[in-house]
């Protein structure tokens, strides 16, 4: 497996690539689309403070730098759609981006976008947005027909849903979340916006449900609240610190899959990627260090269960670990490997 890492300037390259990095992937915002569109319509998955070049000079040079280490550069193009006109403009972007800078690849997530590159013939792959909400056999196969070489699996995904794509669908390579900024929706489906002057994600502001219905007393009442109640949960965990970015309180990078990356490699999955392009640099290179770290143990032969071990201790957060609550794939927790893991860090005594 290859580990996909966040970009977002030259002078990252070099360090990134030292910490275990295969590939990366960066945004690109040109000067002339805020004049045209503003700053409130982006060309891509995160907005013009953070995470994105401004110029094609700045894409080249770090292109450039990467494929001096051998490494590969994805140009994010991901935002859910694009009007007519818009799309007209990114194509112009893709274009210059292909044949000025070199990039390798473009991460899509509007089919008509998808459509307009694979006719422009660009020596490029496409690799498919998680924001396409790619969740089954006969989606996978619907974006390869579309012109996907990769496809990137959301983050919602069971590890044993995801694994069963990645067997099923051996012609194609796929990518899923490893590390950070896990939002607690779906991004396929949410068509909210992150640039509301002031408000930011509204989703992370305090909210209340309100129960409208006389039927209380059924089993679809009762899971329904016991999936709220788990929501909840994980909005007070891992959730509290999925858009900030930050560590959680024990210092430990969330949300988390390390222990599925044993399931991952025996299923041949690509690569796994780190999220967090607007992060700052000392995060990035932590992540990659810590994939590195437990995919290194794994590539090596190490059982299931000693790959679990290495990753709650190279989190060193036991009290989340044994919780569950930074798991990004759930049915991968095994909470006796867990206490065991935890036990041994701590010469015996539990938490």
């Amino acid at each position: 497996m290859k580990i996909t890492a966040p970009v977002q300037a030259l002078g990252e390259i070099e360090l990134l690539a030292a910490a275990g990095a295969d590939e990366f992937y960066c945004g690109l915002i040109p000067r002339e689309w805020h004049v045209k569109y503003t700053v409130a319509v982006w060309i891509n998955r995160r907005g013009p403070q953070g995470g994105n070049l401004f110029t094609m000079s700045a894409l080249a040079k770090l292109t450039a730098a990467a494929h001096r280490l051998n490494r590969r550069v994805f140009l994010t193009l991901n935002a859910p759609q694009y009007s007519r006109e818009q799309i007209a403009d990114v194509n112009e972007v893709a274009r210059r981006a292909a044949e000025e800078a070199g990039v390798d690849a473009f991460i899509v997530s509007d089919i008509g976008l998808m459509r307009c590159l694979k006719s422009a013939d660009l020596d490029v792959e496409i690799h498919t947005s998680s924001l396409s909400h790619v969740l089954n056999e006969e989606a996978v196969r619907m974006q390869i027909d579309l012109g996907a070489d990769r496809i990137i699996l959301p983050r919602h995904l069971s590890a044993a849903e995801l694994s069963h794509l990645v067997r099923r669908v051996p012609d194609v390579a796929f990518e899923c979340f490893i590390l950070n900024d896990g939002c607690v929706y779906e991004e396929g489906f949410c068509l909210t916006a992150h640039n509301a002057d002031r408000l930011h994600a509204f989703c992370r502001h305090p909210w209340t449900r309100t129960l409208r219905t006389a039927r209380r007393a059924t089993a679809t009442y009762d899971d329904w609240q016991r999936h709220v109640a788990d929501y909840e949960r994980y909005l007070d965990d891992a959730g509290a610190v999925a858009c900030s970015g930050a560590p959680l309180p024990g210092g430990a990078l969330a949300p988390c899959g390390l222990c599925a990356l044993h399931r991952f490699s025996a299923a041949g999955l690509h690569s796994v990627k780190i999220v967090g392009r607007e992060a700052p640099l000392t995060k990035k290179v932590q992540s990659v260090r810590l994939v590195r770290r437990v995919m290194d143990l794994v590539d090596r032969g190490a059982s299931e269960r000693d790959t679990v071990h290495e990753a709650v201790a190279a989190r060193g957060d036991r009290s989340s670990c044994l919780t569950g609550r930074a798991c990004y794939y759930r049915d991968t927790w095994r909470p006796g490997w867990m206490t065991e893991a935890s036990e041994e860090s701590t010469g015996g005594a539990t938490p």
